[in-house]
């Protein structure tokens, strides 16, 4: 999974989402997530910059309002926690959590929520010490002193989060751990920002609460913003103990280091954001001592034992479902040609959202309970914890000062900001008409090149800095193209990436002479193995003219005019999945097999939506749809409308089987997408685990396929997994809930393996391997398995056991070559099933849906 985590984004969310855009389109990779470590600003209108806690020439409307009025769709799931500058009234009705607008998730004053198999935790706001143990007494509208301590973290929030026991993957906090910097490179650190020594040195620098959660909770990866400059640090938890990678990144600004990407492993996507079972539980329990006066909250009374409210939640969460509730306006949005009068509203409006989360869990609304604005505040010290200016971190100089600082470079800034931020999406089309058509490769070879030399800095294994100089460089370059100076800025960006202590990415030297010999700049004398260094990212990147495919049937050369990389792009975008996870192959082949066997070869299975073949229970458990879409969004950028899904389907198939080991083979292309996808159709037409061989033979002979194709087929066996209740009717339960073989062609150490790992009562996600010897390897072991009677399936041992089909599995298990021969016409075939040509079908934008 590829997480983007960002700083401080003050409400430019325009200029976030197109640098993630455009990172994807340079990388031909997916950013699944974006994290933001807060002052989001999330304001719907003008009345919300009332409730923004910035001095009032810089309050501005920024660019959230589009996604919550609807007239923009965040491209990335995003979640992000509160800072201190935020639209609080806004937050304050989703103090629980939930959407401030469709796809983007506040994370509460405190919480923790799901995004696939990841448990991401979150405390919203900055720690000041003469808050901190009151309760939330401030309400809208605030004065000028309410809207300062309104998001204060508060005790009450962050003793919930030390409730949390269940590990957490990644946890955000808007301002740092205090002693953090003992962790990093605390020296560059004051060098940068010298009005923070004092606060290092006497180790006041951060908050408290949240060095006692990073003790408490010691996630893999935490990361902050609050002090609009970059620091990274590692926390050993104890000798041998776990590790914390910690990252504090900047402010959405150009040349500034305020975007990270990360690769974690997980489980494959689809992912979601999904309500979090431990977290609501305790969100229950302390509801009853939730402090909404300046008192603070009592916690001696509260039985911290979960395990009943554990219970109650699963139950209810299984019966409605994990997602959270759906997205309600609650405020008109910002109309730019309609002025709204400014002030704030003395009206408290309930969100529906935290409405219904309430009812869910059974517990009173209280956001709106008022009775602390009757309470008078002007000096409760005897509820004040005492501490000293340096407690209060908006008033060290770096946030007036530096967050909202006044361009003094005036037309330079301008300039400069020309290449920034905000040009990216566009800098790729202006820039490239300046060249001519022949140059298009050229340019977009150096954006992949000087991407990774200057945008990709601090590199701490599989962490990126992703900085805004790289589009400076880009511009530079194209300049330097057009009077052939190309060499000198060449030099100069090499020079600063070096500079920039980026050894790593200054490229083997081959790649600067393939580039000088493509440019004709130098003779041809360099060695073959440098040129294919770069051969791959030269070809991945080119512009091809996109022609729509008018042949009448598949031919080997389909796309040999309109979109020539497709199937290299395809290839690489199975390498670099099917690295990450050895699973992929066995996915994508069986992706391939429920996919033409239904309505043909025509990408059908990939149609989303009720009814349709991917929602039948018998494709719950397929995989491997991530792939697909990858390679598609890809090919949309460099050959747009020109390479159908049903032919990314088959070729991905295709380069699985050969990446594991498997023959390496051509297929013919020209394959269109089908319109039609019924769930009705799957279960007559796909194999079943328990059919006998009469059954087997009968479908694959409706398919076209002959008894060699049936044996030959099967062999894909060889590779991937399977659930335990694919193979379950070969056991029975006894009395005492213990499996028992009832099949006797199975062999019985096999068989008790099989019951170890999945005995009675075993999780639906339980998978074994289909091959027990060789999992991830296309070889003839799965023929071999059959011999000694450990085919996984009825459908597998029943290729052995009758004699119609013995002869065959004999002749593979012991001749790997024969089995090879016998899969490439057996593949071709396959692959040739209902295919859709000419003009029947259609070819996708997205492969998810149809283009109707």
């Amino acid at each position: 999974m590829k997480i983007a985590v960002e700083g401080c984004m003050h409400g430019d969310l325009d200029a976030v989402y197109k640098t993630l855009q455009y990172y994807e389109r340079v990388h031909n990779t997916k950013i699944d997530l974006l994290l933001c470590c807060g002052d989001f600003q999330a304001v719907r209108n003008e009345k919300d910059l009332e409730s923004l806690s910035v001095p009032p020439k810089y309050r501005s409307m920024q660019t959230f309002w589009k996604y919550y009025s609807g007239e923009e769709v965040a491209p990335y799931p995003t979640i992000f926690i509160g800072g201190n500058h935020e639209a609080s009234n806004y937050l304050w009705e989703l103090y629980y959590g939930g959407w401030a607008a469709p796809n983007i998730y506040f994370m509460g004053f405190a919480g923790v929520v799901k995004f696939g198999n990841l448990r991401i935790g979150g405390l919203s706001g900055i720690y000041n010490a003469r808050h901190y143990r009151l309760g939330h007494f401030e309400r809208p509208p605030y004065n000028d002193s309410t809207i300062r301590s309104v998001y204060h973290v508060r005790e009450y929030d962050v003793h919930k989060l030390m409730q949390v026991e269940e590990p957490i993957d990644i946890f955000l906090s808007h301002d740092w751990p205090l002693g953090i910097t003992d962790c990093g490179d605390w020296e560059t650190l004051v060098q940068d920002k010298p009005f923070f020594k004092k606060e290092v040195q006497e180790r006041t620098l951060g908050s408290k609460p949240a060095a006692q959660l990073l003790e408490k909770l010691k996630p893999p990866y935490w990361f902050s913003a609050h002090l609009h400059c970059k620091f990274s640090a590692l926390v050993q938890h104890g000798e041998g103990g776990p590790v914390t990678k910690f990252l504090a990144l900047d402010k959405c600004l150009p040349r500034r280091k305020f975007l990270q990407i990360i690769e974690i492993e997980s489980e494959l996507g689809p992912f979601e954001i999904q309500y979090d079972e431990e977290w609501l539980a305790i969100t229950r329990r302390f509801n009853s001592i939730f402090p909404l006066t300046a008192k603070s909250a009592n916690f001696c009374n509260v039985n911290l034992d979960m395990q009943d409210d554990l219970q109650w939640i699963g139950s209810k969460l299984q019966a409605r479902g994990s997602k959270p509730f759906e997205f309600v306006q609650t405020a008109q949005g910002y109309n730019p040609s309609k002025s709204v009068s400014r002030g704030p509203s003395d009206e408290y409006i309930r969100n529906p959202q935290t409405e219904s989360l309430l009812k869910f869990l059974e517990l009173p609304y209280l956001l709106d309970d008022m009775s602390a604005s009757s309470e008078v505040l002007t000096s409760p010290n005897s509820q004040i914890t005492t501490g000293s200016l340096s407690d209060v971190n908006e008033d060290i100089p770096i946030d007036d000062v530096d967050e909202f600082e006044e361009v003094a470079e005036g037309d330079v800034e301008t300039e400069d900001a020309k290449f920034g931020l905000l040009k990216y999406a566009s800098w790729m089309e202006r820039a490239s008409s300046t060249l001519k058509h022949d140059d298009h490769w050229l340019f977009q070879f150096f954006v992949n090149r000087t991407f990774s030399l200057s945008l990709m800095s601090s590199i701490k294994e599989n962490t990126y800095h992703l900085s805004t100089q790289w589009s400076f460089n880009i511009g530079i370059l194209v300049m330097a193209m057009s009077n052939g100076s190309y060499k000198e800025v060449e030099n100069d960006i090499m020079t600063q990436c070096c500079n920039n202590r980026v050894s790593s990415l200054c490229v083997h030297s081959g790649e600067n002479l393939a580039l000088q010999t493509l440019m004709g700049k130098t003779s041809s004398s360099f060695s073959s193995s440098n040129f294919l260094y770069c051969f791959p990212i030269f070809v991945a990147v080119s512009f091809y003219i996109a022609a729509s495919p008018s042949c009448a049937d598949l031919s080997w050369d389909f796309y040999s005019t309109s979109c020539p990389s497709a199937e290299l792009i395809v290839r690489n975008t199975v390498r670099s999945a099917s690295s990450m996870d050895p699973t992929i192959p066995g996915k994508l082949l069986r992706l391939l097999f429920h996919d033409c066997f239904v309505e043909g070869c025509d990408a059908s299975l990939l149609l989303q939506g009720n009814g349709t073949e991917r929602s039948d229970p018998a494709n719950a458990s397929l995989g491997g749809f991530q792939v697909i879409d990858s390679a598609k969004r890809v090919l949309e950028i460099f050959c747009p409308g020109t390479v159908s899904c049903a032919d990314i389907v088959a070729l991905a198939a295709r380069d699985a089987v050969e990446f594991t080991g498997g023959p390496a083979i051509q297929i013919p292309t020209g394959r269109r997408d089908g319109k039609v996808s019924s769930a009705s159709n799957v279960r007559p037409n796909i194999v079943d685990t328990s059919f006998t061989m009469e059954e087997m033979i009968k479908l694959f002979s409706s398919k076209g396929l002959s008894l060699d194709d049936l044996v030959t087929l099967s062999g894909a066996h060889t590779i991937g997994s399977a659930h335990c209740s694919a193979f379950n009717d070969r056991f029975q339960q006894d009395s005492h809930g213990k499996l028992t073989l009832i099949d006797p062609s199975l062999d019985s150490a096999y068989a008790n393996e099989l019951m170890k790992q999945c005995p009675a009562g075993a999780s639906p996600s339980k998978t074994v391997d289909n091959d027990p010897e060789t999992s991830f390897m296309f070889d003839n072991r799965y023929y071999q398995n059959l011999l000694a009677r450990k085919g996984l399936f009825q459908s597998d041992s029943v290729l052995f056991t009758d004699d119609r089909t013995r002869g065959k599995v004999e002749s593979f298990a012991d001749d790997q070559s024969s089995f090879f021969d016998s899969w490439n016409r057996s593949f071709l075939k396959l692959t040739s099933i209902g295919a859709k040509t000419g003009e029947e079908g259609e070819i996708r934008t997205s492969c998810s849906s149809t283009n109707a």
